[in-house]
């Protein structure tokens, strides 16, 4: 481990387990760090022990704003002057740090789906609605059912949204006007795979563009763009990016976060 610790920070003497490392067949001392730190292993800054923020004791607005501030401005600017006349739809649901903080009281009725559900949800939003399924089942068997006006719809996966974006457009009809909010990290499986004839041929497809392009920030914005240019097409309606923020982990990692706005023809 290098030198370069939290200021003010003389780490205790930090004992070390062994783990099974398959790239060599053998067993190797991984340092574990004390309670409340962590040790980065990868990126710039691998090799530092950096103290883990505690918003144990903080909820909503708070607490979406300290872990990821970028995602919550964004995020925030979309719902701007939106009223509480629609249904927000919460694809990959999750915990709820963005309902709570962000979409509470910009909506009549809300629609939580994820594979677990935090439970709280159900009680601390109004005419909450949890599906908990696999998002292929719900956009494909219950979307098409839903009669209600959506006039948000927050998509917030780990890794591409292009599956549910083009999945979500296929099975429910745009009538009014519609606010998207798109987390998209597969840039850095792009990165990854820049050379991989698969990689590049699999990131075609998911984002319909004929070139897949590097693994920047830049070039995964317009892959996003291009796709959801391709579903304006496909579907009949006029689709345009309202906001953009992006974020870069000291590992390397970067997520972009993107609004759109859609409206039928």
């Amino acid at each position: 481990m290098s030198n370069r610790l939290v200021p003010g920070f003389t780490p205790p003497r930090v004992p070390y387990r062994k783990a099974f490392d398959p790239s060599c067949g053998c067993e190797k001392r991984i340092l574990k760090p004390p309670a409340g730190f962590h040790a980065m292993t990868t990126g710039r800054m691998r090799g530092d022990i950096l103290r883990r923020p505690n918003y144990n004791h903080v909820h909503g607005e708070q607490r979406i704003a300290g872990l990821n501030p970028k995602k919550y401005t964004q995020r925030k600017d979309l719902a701007a002057g939106m009223t509480d006349d629609g249904i927000i739809l919460h694809l990959y649901a999750g915990n709820g740090n963005l309902a709570r903080a962000i979409y509470k009281n910009r909506a009549r009725g809300h629609i939580l789906v994820d594979r677990a559900v935090n439970p709280r949800l159900k009680n601390e939003l109004r005419n909450a609605v949890v599906h908990e399924k696999s998002m292929d089942k719900f956009l494909n068997e219950d979307l098409p059912q839903i009669t209600d006006r959506i006039t948000l719809v927050d998509i917030d996966p780990f890794g591409s949204p292009a599956p549910a974006i083009k999945t979500f457009f296929a099975n429910y009809k745009v009538r009014n006007p519609l606010r998207v909010a798109v987390t998209d990290g597969y840039a850095n499986f792009l990165a990854l795979n820049k050379d991989s004839e698969r990689g590049q041929r699999n990131v075609r497809n998911l984002y319909l563009s004929t070139h897949a392009g590097d693994g920047s920030s830049k070039n995964q914005l317009r892959l996003l763009d291009n796709l959801m240019n391709q579903m304006a097409l496909r579907y009949n309606l006029r689709i345009r990016r309202v906001n953009e923020a992006q974020k870069y982990l000291p590992t390397g990692s970067k997520t972009i976060y993107a609004g759109y706005q859609v409206t039928p023809t």
